[in-house]
């Protein structure tokens, strides 16, 4: 299997589920979020929080270190549509990562501070930038696996031996 190959499956899954899991949460979560008490909130968000903690930033690594290699591997292959979509792929993936850690983080590390027992008076306030990031950053991650999938269906078909 060509390193393009391999790249190609690996920025698919990755780049997939990041925007799977951005979706599923979007169009899910972001619509019981305001209309739960603060305290169940904040008891919600602080498990989901628990469990994307770990998964999330491997995702975004993986998505953006298998598009540089794919990419790598399209600069010679000719394959310039390919490159370009990758390439916006990856871009997406890199924009993700920053508007994540600029805006969602730190909201995530004061969510984690909150107590369900006495919950802040403002918690919706202090949420609304998350929900405004997390739609953007769904939008994104949609358009670069969209990028990704256009690229791996445009790609030049490679003759199979018999």
């Amino acid at each position: 299997m060509s390193t393009v190959t391999i790249g190609r499956f690996i920025t698919l899954l990755s780049a997939g589920m990041l925007a799977g899991i951005l979706f599923g949460d979007r169009w899910g979560a972001t619509r019981v979020r305001p209309v739960l008490s603060d305290s169940c909130f904040i008891s919600f968000q602080q498990g989901l929080h628990t469990h994307f903690v770990p998964m999330m930033p491997i995702l975004i690594v993986v998505a953006t270190l298998s598009a540089a290699v794919l990419a790598w591997g399209l600069r010679r292959s000719g394959d310039r549509s390919g490159l370009l979509l990758t390439v916006c792929g990856l871009s997406a993936t890199l924009f993700i990562f920053v508007l994540t850690r600029i805006v969602n983080v730190p909201i995530n590390e004061l969510l984690m501070t909150w107590s369900a027992a006495a919950p802040p008076a403002d918690r919706l306030r202090a949420w609304a930038p998350w929900e405004q990031a997390h739609t953007v950053r769904t939008l994104v991650a949609i358009a670069g696996f969209c990028c990704h999938l256009l690229a791996a269906i445009r790609a030049p078909q490679v003759a199979v031996a018999r």
